[in-house]
């Protein structure tokens, strides 16, 4: 979803990538979001629920 959006804020801005670079763009944008959430997560820009562990033991 958010590589679809990005790809329409690009086209709504006129750029366009050259030809040979466009059969990869999902890819390259998704590599550059996936990059950038990585980022954020390590400076702590997005708060996390803590996770609960579930017990394995049968009940």
């Amino acid at each position: 979803m958010v590589v679809d959006r990005l790809k329409d804020e690009l086209t709504k801005l006129g750029f366009t990538l050259p030809e040979w670079v466009q059969k990869y763009q999902d890819f390259i944008l998704g590599a550059v979001v996936d990059v950038v959430v990585a980022i954020l997560n390590r400076l702590g820009f997005f708060e996390h629920s803590e996770m609960v562990e579930l017990d394995s033991k049968p009940a």
